[in-house]
């Protein structure tokens, strides 16, 4: 299966090694996994990709998940795009 023919997953996360536990969980997925560490380059990669799932960080400088969640909902190609909601405690 070519990556083009595989389901993708839009991971944003703020703290770099989250987001690789994320890839680190979900490799044997059979997913494409694409990341992103702010909210800016999740709604481009958004723009530019049809997503299967989107794994938001809620808490993250400037533009948030629920910003980002928020923008899908009023976007037609994103508004059907399933969000699940991660978040940290230090």
């Amino acid at each position: 299966m070519s990556n083009h023919d595989k389901p993708k997953i839009l991971a944003v996360d703020d703290v770099p090694s989250n987001l690789m536990i994320v890839e680190t969980i979900l490799k044997n997925s059979g997913a494409e996994i694409i990341t992103a560490s702010n909210g800016n380059d999740a709604w481009a990669l958004l723009l530019r990709h049809k997503f299967a799932i989107a794994l938001l960080d809620v808490q993250m400088p400037g533009i948030g998940g629920y910003e980002i969640a928020e923008m899908m909902l009023e976007d037609e190609t994103n508004q059907n795009t399933p969000i699940i909601f991660l978040t940290a405690n230090d």
